[in-house]
């Protein structure tokens, strides 16, 4: 190596809180909350004070501790925060569950063509489709849970691209 030639520069990352897309929407999170509890109150049936408990219950006889709906500065980053650390995570288990499984494949390969392994090939593929089906499940809840519990679909799926390539 020469020493007199320029070093390649190693690009100092920051941790994955600290990414501004991250800062940004935890800023939305907390502008948010903040336009949240000055919402106006809506129209509510009740005897009370404002203050009181039976103030605080709707039409429907039924008591509400949060407004009913959000500012969607608060909608848009809880979304895209959600989606960017769940892109995140997805990138990070499918970098291991490619480096296990490529390992064992290896072993496998290794292990049969020595003749120390003997495999069961019906009953591994019955345990493939079993633990594919199950999957296939598992995924359809995580949409249900995406769908139904984070906010802002659009957000959500910019955090999980954002989220993907930030490693």
């Amino acid at each position: 190596m020469n020493p007199g030639a320029a070093q390649p520069e190693v690009p100092n990352r920051l941790p994955i809180w600290k990414s501004k897309s991250v800062v940004f929407s935890v800023a939305a999170i907390f502008f948010g909350l903040l336009l949240w509890g000055r919402e106006p109150a809506r129209q509510q049936s009740g005897t009370g004070s404002p203050g009181s408990l039976t103030a605080s219950v709707a039409t429907d006889g039924h008591p509400h501790a949060l407004k009913p709906s959000s500012p969607a500065l608060f909608r848009l980053g809880a979304g895209y925060l959600g989606g960017f650390f769940f892109g995140w995570l997805l990138r990070r288990s499918l970098k291991m569950a490619l480096a296990l499984a490529t390992t064992a494949l290896v072993v496998i390969a290794l292990g049969k063509h020595s003749g120390l392994i003997d495999l069961d090939w019906a009953g591994l593929q019955a345990h493939v489709t079993q633990s594919l089906e199950w999957v296939t499940g598992e995924l359809g809840a995580l949409k249900h849970f995406l769908t139904g519990y984070l906010p802002s679909a659009v957000a959500t799926g910019i955090g999980i691209f954002m989220g993907t390539r930030s490693a």
